[in-house]
């Protein structure tokens, strides 16, 4: 399993998320939130969970 991420420090367009009337996906929360915003947050979250995991010593090498 692997994950790749491309770290953007400006995009080029700022694509704003709508609010879906069923929320089937539960995702309304992220209604009004740009895709910028959302992406910068999963990378966050992403390394929190590989600095804090029990692979971390395998994963460190790239994060240093």
């Amino acid at each position: 399993m692997f994950e790749t991420a491309v770290l953007v420090d400006e995009p080029r367009k700022n694509v704003a998320i709508k609010a879906e009337k069923e929320n089937l996906d539960n995702l309304n929360f992220l209604a009004d939130k740009t895709m910028d915003y959302v992406n910068k947050k999963q990378l966050k979250a992403f390394v929190l969970l590989i600095r804090t995991a029990k692979c971390r010593n395998w994963w460190s090498r790239f994060l240093n």
